[in-house]
């Protein structure tokens, strides 16, 4: 049985000075020590959950900035865990990351279907793990501009709007 959690709204802090904060989730003791170790290497602080039920309370709870999620684990696995996430509204984007020994290609499509953003195979070398953080804080920066961009362009369209219904109140006064 999974646990199911309704869609919600939360706006993430993120000021660009803050730690940043790694969810590690994973039923294996050994896998999330040695990705705790890894992370805090790359100046994260890392929070950890044993199954994907514990992973939604601590991802409403504490805002981590990245997330990695193993597929398999009791409770609820990471694909209904990462669809539940995804389904939470943020002000940052979230990267997720699955880690799992699982390599196939049916895994890793189901692991992106579900809203995973990348796929670390195990065992991994941590060249590889620094590049996939470095892609996901690339892409994290992106959306946060793009975000940004559309403040502003909603913001031009209202100003817009108001002067030119201006222009039309002021036009039909005139005639």
């Amino acid at each position: 049985m999974s646990a199911v959690l309704a869609p919600q709204s939360v706006h993430l802090p993120y000021p660009s000075e803050h730690l940043r904060l790694a969810l590690v989730v994973d039923d294996e003791h050994s896998n999330r020590l040695l990705l705790r170790s890894l992370l805090e290497r790359h100046g994260y602080r890392v929070i950890e959950a044993v199954n994907g039920a514990q992973a939604l309370e601590l991802f409403l709870s504490e805002h981590p900035d990245i997330v990695f999620m193993d597929v398999l684990m009791p409770v609820l696995d990471g694909l209904q865990a990462v669809q539940q996430i995804r389904q939470i509204k943020t002000a940052h984007f979230v990267p997720v990351i699955f880690v799992s020994a699982l390599k196939d290609d049916e895994t890793m499509a189901r692991c992106i279907e579900a809203g995973g953003d990348t796929f670390l195979s195990r065992p991994f070398s941590e060249r590889i793990l620094t590049a996939k953080i470095h892609a996901m804080e690339r892409i994290r920066r992106l959306n946060d501009q793009v975000n940004i961009l559309y403040g502003q362009m909603k913001k031009d369209e209202e100003l817009a709007e108001s002067i030119f219904s201006g222009a039309v109140v002021t036009g039909n006064v005139a005639m």
